[in-house]
């Protein structure tokens, strides 16, 4: 008796399978490498039940304990009184975050002092009722330091600026080619052309064309040298009148 197409096949099905489970663990184990050097994890929340189940690296991040259920209630205990009501929500339901949008929130530490956190979450069954949700956590608050110093930076320069009457500006290139380059002026420089910051756009020519007739094409050449040799102080001081 010949044997059944059926069982010939089905070493090869049980192959196949066995494939697909090695690729997908395979998968996860990059996950979990990638979301590690990116200081973040992930955490499921079932708002059916509004419990919530951390990864160790989201325990860590938010000070929770790991693989247990946790009702979101008590999770959000440890996060700023400000940012409970935002981040109660996106367990919830109440606010549908999508995987592209970015919640920020802090976690609070023993000082009184806190930490900046973020996460991202998209439904874990697409297509279904959505009461089981998939969250990225993230450690941005180096990011976010970084940041307040940056801008703590800014806010010195354009107090020396207003000062000592100077400004500054600066050229960003765009990535696609068939966008034009844009010129970000200081405050200061904002005076010194007597542009309003709400009027014309701001361009290389726009400086050129406030500059005295006599001096702009010095004043173009010179940035026309910057652009081509940003770091060649040859072409600076230049000294023009508006």
């Amino acid at each position: 008796m010949a044997d059944s197409p059926l069982r010939d096949e089905l070493p090869r099905s049980e192959q196949r399978r066995d494939v697909l489970l090695r690729a997908a663990h395979d998968v996860r184990q990059r996950t979990r490498l990638a979301l590690t050097a990116a200081r973040a994890g992930i955490l499921v929340v079932d708002r059916s039940r509004s419990v919530l189940l951390c990864d160790p690296l989201v325990a860590r991040l938010l000070d929770l304990p790991a693989d247990i259920e946790i009702p979101c209630a008590q999770a959000a205990t440890g996060l700023h009184p400000e940012d409970r009501a935002a981040v109660a929500a996106v367990w919830s339901g109440e606010s549908e975050a999508q995987q592209e949008s970015e919640l920020r929130f802090r976690v609070l530490d023993t000082d009184d002092t806190h930490r900046w956190r973020s996460i991202r979450v998209a439904p874990l069954d697409p297509g279904g009722d959505g009461e089981l949700i998939e969250g990225v956590v993230a450690d941005i608050d180096p990011q976010i330091r970084r940041e307040h110093e940056l801008q703590q930076l800014r806010t010195n320069l354009a107090t020396a600026q207003a000062m000592t009457g100077s400004g500054d500006w600066e050229t960003i290139i765009p990535s696609a080619p068939d966008r034009r380059e844009q010129i970000v002026w200081s405050e200061g420089l904002y005076r010194i052309f007597g542009v309003e910051p709400t009027g014309e756009p701001l361009s290389v020519e726009l400086i050129v064309a406030r500059t005295h007739p006599e001096d702009r094409q010095g004043v173009a050449t010179a940035i026309e040298g910057m652009r081509a040799s940003p770091v060649d102080a040859s072409i600076l001081p230049f000294e023009h009148r508006i």
